[in-house]
């Protein structure tokens, strides 16, 4: 018989599992080769030139004496391609890899490589003539001896010039990171190579403007109250970190350059003067030398931690992160003005380049923190997020133990340590010495300072006693930062239940918004969403209320107001709401025109249509695609986009981004909130409007147009798309209605009319604000979908309460509106009532 051969083995399930996963990282592999091929050879490249080391590496640096006295010309090229040290390649790996990967996603790699190995080269060039200029000047001749061999300076140049053809917010974000980043490398580090990666980032920031080809922003730090925060939390993070690279390069001119001095060589320099003649830092300096540790050297960098840590609370809108940042900047800045009044401060060499030391550590130490705790002060409203008042407490007397029982155990255990020290303290001292232990070393030369242990058990709770507590004390900060106020967000779960259950209008999700508060009835059954300006209490839309109840929520809320010596107002009600208040001899005026659209009857078919069929044709034809979803439901790219989208949007409104019946992104994440989105063939987001819930009886009724925003780079027809596919999607979900909204202080014709001789205040305000938000327009955009309307009124129980009410409702409107902001707005509505 003919033998049948085995049959083959099959694989097993690990080692299938195991060859799909190389596959997939092949793939992956593949993808960030080909979207990103500069920063693959760049890291590629830097690893071999990191690894293989040679005698050739110091003829790669430039510099005025290497590149122009002994004519190496070829280095203004290789110092951007050669690094001169281990550690200067490390950080060019680790660093300029993924800045290459963000340039390349906002530029050809032809302009990549141009602007990283051309613009680097020319940056090169530049430093070197203006190193050989100033070694020209008496006192600076040491200077042509400096070279420099960094491929981070390509890099910088390179990202700095992508940063300028990004959308707005990496724009900021990384022109605002880069530059603070080598500013601070430059004032605390101060070598060649800090220099020119901050001459990079200016030749890089030229290059991008010119590439952009637009007329330049000069108000680039318009944008949200999110953007706000992240802005100032990174410069917050980076002038934080900016010391550490005085400690990498063991120097520095910053404050904590006398701290530096203990664990690198730039002790050499104070120790050389101290041998010449006698300075106050020069007993505490003695005692750093025998005692430094690890210990003692992350006592050393506590500002700068605690700085990072309130960069973290600010990102969130933490106010005690603000108080921290402030606190901390004020302290560093107190701290350097005593070491210069005392004499304390040593600065490198002699003559004029003393002078030109001095006044960089002056930039650098007393500068930066006023700057900082200046940008902290002015932006101090949107950091307004608050801890508990039991929180607060509860950090208070957590600090205030750990305190004192670390110094109590300090100062029991050197007691009864003492013979380590040189020389035995006496009690006194000892207490003084035990709340030393918690300040930084070198930050204020104190008094004392020439005993401490040498050995054993009280060297080590010397050095780690301080360290220990601050450790306490910022896991105390970052719990502080998690309990903020919930009694806002208490309040408006019984609200949403309402919402939910009765009849709000299609207005009356606006009332679950931050920052709105809640009247109840005493039995529950309905509810006021309101917010309060000064003593006016704006009520926002149409009581939570059934038919039988509203009248009573009405009554009910005008005499809680009163109680309070508030002036109650409601904004933007319908019809029902405003009878009931006329009826109680309250006058009204109407402040929108509601665009409302019947989904189970709506038609883009005949004639009257065509406004809006031949975008949505157009659109369908150019394969973009309609995506009905929620922010929890959206991809990372697609909520990247989004945020890039508005933060636009906000970046050119001369005006701070409008609140109360304007919702933006932090409302688009209710997971009651829908979103239209349209989606090109290649997975951009072209443009998005969100929808909030519309109930009655405790059904889902319909919804309401919030945000409409649009990509700058969107094709015309986007708005009418969205708007149209979220039509035929509550067609199909069976939505009876389809509020477009009202355009705030905006109102038709007839509706204008109507008004006949009441006062103008609220047209000049819409008028005002016309060419900052386009209201108006976005009222004549709406008519195409050949909407029905409803007049929004606003109803007040007497005129001569006007001018106080339209005060309340810009601020309401503009919560985050700084001075500078108010009287622009003012100045224009004066023209426009003028």
């Amino acid at each position: 018989m003919p033998q049948v051969p085995p049959p083959a083995e099959t694989p097993s399930a690990p080692a299938v599992e195991r060859a799909r996963r190389a596959r997939e990282a092949v793939a992956a592999l593949r993808r960030i080769v080909s979207a990103s091929p500069i920063a693959t050879v760049f890291g590629a490249w830097m690893l071999l030139a990191t690894v293989f080391h040679g005698p050739w590496r110091p003829l790669m640096a430039a510099g005025a004496e290497a590149t122009l006295s002994d004519l190496r010309w070829w280095t203004a090229f290789t110092a951007v391609l050669v690094p001169d040290s281990v550690v200067t390649g490390t950080v060019a790996i680790v660093i300029g890899v993924p800045l290459l990967v963000f340039a390349e996603r906002h530029l050809r790699p032809r302009r990549v490589l141009l602007a990283l190995a051309g613009g680097g080269t020319v940056v090169v060039l530049l430093g070197v003539f203006i190193q050989s200029g100033i070694a020209r000047i008496p006192d600076f001749a040491n200077v042509a001896g400096l070279s420099v061999a960094d491929p981070s300076i390509g890099v910088i140049c390179a990202v700095s010039a992508a940063a300028g053809v990004a959308p707005t917010l990496w724009r900021r974000r990384s022109r605002l990171i880069i530059g603070l980043g080598a500013l601070a490398a430059a004032l605390y580090a101060g070598d060649l190579s800090s220099w020119l990666s901050l001459l990079a980032f200016v030749v890089g920031t030229i290059i991008g403007e010119l590439w952009a080809a637009r007329t330049p922003q000069t108000t680039w730090w318009r944008g949200s109250q999110h953007e706000r925060r992240t802005l100032i939390a990174g410069a917050v993070a980076v002038l934080g970190i900016g010391p550490i690279a005085a400690l990498v390069n063991g120097g520095g001119r910053g404050p904590l350059s006398v701290v530096v001095g203990a664990y690198s060589d730039f002790d050499q320099r104070i120790s050389a003067r101290c041998a010449s003649h006698y300075l106050p830092v020069c007993d505490h300096q003695n005692m750093l030398f025998v005692t430094r540790g690890l210990g003692p050297a992350l006592l050393a960098v506590v500002p700068l931690v605690l700085l990072v840590v309130a960069a973290i609370g600010l990102l969130a809108g933490r106010r005690s992160a603000w108080v921290l940042a402030i606190a901390t900047n004020g302290v560093l800045f107190v701290a350097a003005f005593g070491s210069a009044v005392a004499g304390s401060v040593v600065v490198a060499g002699e003559g004029s380049q003393q002078i030109v030391e001095a006044v960089l550590w002056g930039i650098g130490a007393l500068a930066l923190p006023a700057a900082t705790i200046l940008v902290l002060v002015l932006a101090r409203s949107v950091f307004a997020v608050r801890s508990t008042r039991a929180a607060v407490h509860r950090f208070a007397l957590t600090v205030a133990i750990c305190f004192g029982v670390f110094a109590v155990v300090f100062f029991l255990g050197e007691w009864m340590l003492r013979g380590a020290w040189n020389q035995p303290p006496t009690p006194g001292e000892l207490l003084g010495d035990a709340l030393r232990r918690f300040l930084p070393p070198g930050l204020v030369p104190l008094p004392g300072g020439t005993r401490f242990p040498h050995h054993g058990p009280g060297l080590f709770l010397w050095q780690w006693v301080g360290v220990v507590f601050w450790a306490f004390f910022v896991a105390a900060v970052l719990r502080l930062f998690s309990r903020t106020r919930t009694e806002q967000v208490a309040a408006s779960d019984p609200y949403r239940a309402l919402v939910t259950t009765t009849d709000a209008g299609t207005l009356g999700w606006l009332g679950t918004w931050e920052g709105a508060r809640h009247w109840f009835s005493e039995d529950g059954a309905s509810a006021v969403a309101y917010r309060l300006q000064g003593s006016v209490a704006i009520a926002i839309s149409d009581p939570a209320a059934d038919d039988e109840h509203r009248e009573g929520a009405i009554r009910g809320f005008v005499e809680f107001s009163s109680a309070h010596g508030w002036t109650p107002v409601f904004y933007s009600v319908h019809d029902d709401t405003r009878r009931i208040l006329e009826s109680l001899g309250w006058s009204s005026m109407p402040v929108a025109e509601e665009t409302v659209l019947h989904p189970r009857t709506f038609t883009m078919a005949g004639k009257a249509g065509e406004k809006v069929r031949h975008p949505v044709t157009r659109m369908r034809r150019e394969g973009v695609l309609p995506l009905w979803t929620s922010w929890a439901e959206l991809s990372r790219a697609h909520a990247r986009q989004i945020r890039e989208i508005s933060e636009h949007w906000a970046s050119e409104k001369a005006l701070p981004e409008m609140g109360f019946t304007l919702g933006s992104v932090p409302e688009m994440q209710d997971p009651a909130v829908r979103l239209m989105l349209a989606v090109a063939a290649d997975d951009t987001v072209l443009g998005v409007t969100s929808w909030v819930p519309v109930h009655r009886g405790g059904e889902l009724v319909g919804w309401t147009l919030d945000v409409m925003r649009r990509a700058p780079e969107s094709p015309n027809g986007v708005m009418e798309f969205l708007i149209a596919s979220a039509a035929l999607q509550m067609q199909a979900d069976g939505a009876e209605v389809l509020s477009l909204s009202g355009a705030p202080l905006v109102q038709s014709d007839d509706a204008a009319a109507r008004r006949g001789s009441i006062d103008g205040l609220l047209a000049s305000l819409s008028a005002a604000l016309e060419p900052l938000y386009g209201f108006a327009s976005l009222f004549r955009f709406k008519k195409k979908f050949r909407p029905e309307y409803a007049t929004l009124s606003m109803v007040y129980p007497d005129p001569v309460e006007l001018p106080a009410i339209g005060y309340a409702l810009v601020r309401t409107y503009l919560p985050t509106a700084s001075g500078r902001h108010l009287v622009e707005f003012a100045r224009g509505l004066f023209e426009r009532r003028s």
